[in-house]
């Protein structure tokens, strides 16, 4: 397993000196609801998947300052304000989102606390599931789509994953129905301000809505219609279906499948 951690300016590849555990895939009971709303039902079913990760690694230094500087290199690199932290698998091309919950300093043996030790990176996965490290982009071919025309997307593997849905406007358009048909799960989006050289984005495993015009996003959600939510992928074929009597659109379904193991 060939791992790096990435964080949204900059990465960090692990040495061969790492040893990583992850721990058992578990479900949760009784924790939160999960995404808002889904075709206007709250999908919250009181579950979450959840493991941890423990990597353990050797900092040995001939004296004090190269040892500090490794730790606090590394817990610098997980900063709060570095968010998000994703563990990139590169040989299964997978990652995961994590959080960094303790990073241990503990001395090889006494007399050595500052130059060698035997040292913990305690992780939480944020999903408990794996997703592709590259996303899946699929398109209608010729790069836009009709009213009551349907978008296929295959979602091969077990489990839901939540696609981003980019929605670029022909022309002025206030009203725009995307309806997944595998599920009925329906995304409205209504009383809007989408017109030539806007595009929505629609992030369902964020739940969030922007409107972004080329060179700044504007948070959305009011257009979000009474009655609506946000689609997810059901494991298999999935028929994405466009509505709009105010003429095409192009659109972008993207999407990362998610593994429990």
């Amino acid at each position: 397993m060939n791992l790096k951690f990435i964080n949204k300016d900059s990465d960090l590849i692990l040495d061969k000196n790492f040893k990583i555990s992850v721990s058992a895939y578990r479900r949760r009971v009784g924790i939160q609801k999960r995404f808002g709303k889904d075709g206007g039902v709250p999908t919250g079913d009181g579950r979450i998947d959840a493991r941890d990760i423990d990597l353990s690694f050797n900092t040995i230094s001939q004296t004090d300052e190269p040892y500090l500087t490794k730790l606090n290199e590394l817990a610098g690199f997980f900063r709060p304000e570095n968010e998000p932290f994703y563990l990139i698998d590169s040989d299964n091309n997978r990652r995961c989102e994590v959080a960094m919950e303790t990073l241990s300093d503990r001395p090889s043996r006494e007399g050595t606390e500052l130059r060698a030790g035997v040292n913990k990176l305690e992780l939480k996965m944020l999903d408990g599931h794996w997703e592709d490290a590259e996303e899946n982009i699929v398109s209608p071919i010729g790069g836009s789509i009709a009213n009551g025309a349907v978008l296929e997307v295959n979602n091969d593997s077990f489990v839901e994953c939540y696609p981003v849905i980019k929605i670029r406007a022909l022309s002025s358009n206030p009203d725009v129905t995307i309806r997944n048909e595998t599920t009925k799960a329906t995304t409205q989006l209504g009383s809007n301000n989408l017109v030539p050289g806007t595009e929505f984005i629609v992030d369902s495993q964020k739940g969030t809505v922007f409107l972004f015009d080329g060179i700044s996003q504007v948070e959305s959600s009011v257009a979000l219609a009474d009655g609506s939510g946000f689609i997810f992928l059901a494991p298999g074929e999935n028929d994405i279906l466009y509505e709009s009597i105010f003429g095409n659109v192009e659109l972008d379904v993207i999407f990362r499948r998610r593994y429990a193991f």
